[in-house]
C-alpha cells in the first residue's frame, strides 16, 4: 500500500428509532510527525505522563478537562479526558520515526473547528493528516462541514475532500492534507526520475 487509506463502516437504522441527542465526532489522524516534538513521548525524556502532557502542549488543547494520561516504556503516550455534558477526547501517540502516528478524537461541540485543528497541528507537526467530521443535522457543529470545504492552511495543501449524507440524518466530511515541502520533494524526485529515464533512452 503506497498511500494512506481511510475506511468508513456505517450501519443504519430506520429513522425515528434512535432517540439520541444531536452529536458530533471530529478525528485527526496524523503521520510523519516532527521528530523533535515526538521526543517528548519517550520515557527517557519525560519523567512522568503529566510532564509529557505539559511539555508537548496537549494540556492546552482541552483546558479544564479531567484527564488520565499514560507514558509507556520505552516510548508511546495515551490520554483520555472528559469535559462537561458528556464531552470527551482521546489522543494516542506512536513516536518512532519509522512509523510515527498520532490520532486525536473528540466529540466536543464547536461552531468552528479550524482554530482547534491548527492548534493540534502545532503540537504534533505532522507531514500529512486526515481530518474527518461526523455529525447529526441538529448538531451545533454541523456547520463545520461547509467550513472544512473552504479550510486552508498556509503550509499544507489539501489533497482530497469528500462528504456524504446518510439516511439517519448524519453527515460525514473527509479531508486529506499534506505539507507543501513534502509534496515539492516528491514532485522533484519524480522529475529527476523522468530526466534520468530520458537520459538513459538517449
Amino acid at each position: 500500500m503506497s498511500s494512506n487509506r481511510w475506511h468508513l463502516y456505517c450501519g443504519q437504522s430506520t429513522p425515528g428509532i434512535l432517540r439520541e441527542p444531536p452529536g458530533q465526532t471530529l478525528e485527526l489522524m496524523m503521520r510523519g510527525l516532527s521528530p523533535a516534538k515526538m521526543e517528548t513521548f519517550y520515557a527517557r525524556n519525560s519523567g512522568s505522563p503529566e510532564e509529557a502532557t505539559r511539555r508537548s502542549g496537549i494540556h492546552g488543547l482541552f483546558p479544564g478537562a479531567n484527564i488520565g494520561d499514560f507514558l509507556f516504556e520505552p516510548c508511546g503516550y495515551s490520554v483520555n479526558g472528559v469535559m462537561k455534558a458528556d464531552e470527551y477526547f482521546t489522543i494516542h501517540v506512536t513516536p518512532e520515526p519509522e512509523f510515527s502516528y498520532v490520532s486525536v478524537e473528540t466529540n466536543e461541540a464547536m461552531e468552528d473547528y479550524t482554530n482547534f485543528i491548527a492548534n493540534v497541528l502545532d503540537v504534533f507537526g505532522p507531514s500529512s493528516f486526515i481530518c474527518t467530521l461526523i455529525s447529526d443535522s441538529d448538531s451545533k457543529a454541523h456547520g463545520n462541514h461547509e467550513i472544512l470545504k473552504e479550510f486552508k492552511l498556509s503550509n499544507y495543501r489539501r489533497m482530497e475532500i469528500g462528504d456524504w449524507d446518510f439516511l439517519v440524518g448524519k453527515k460525514v466530511t473527509y479531508a486529506a492534507f499534506e505539507i507543501e515541502s513534502r509534496r515539492r520533494r516528491r514532485n522533484s524526485t519524480s522529475d529527476s526520475d523522468g530526466e534520468s529515464r530520458a537520459s538513459s533512452s538517449d
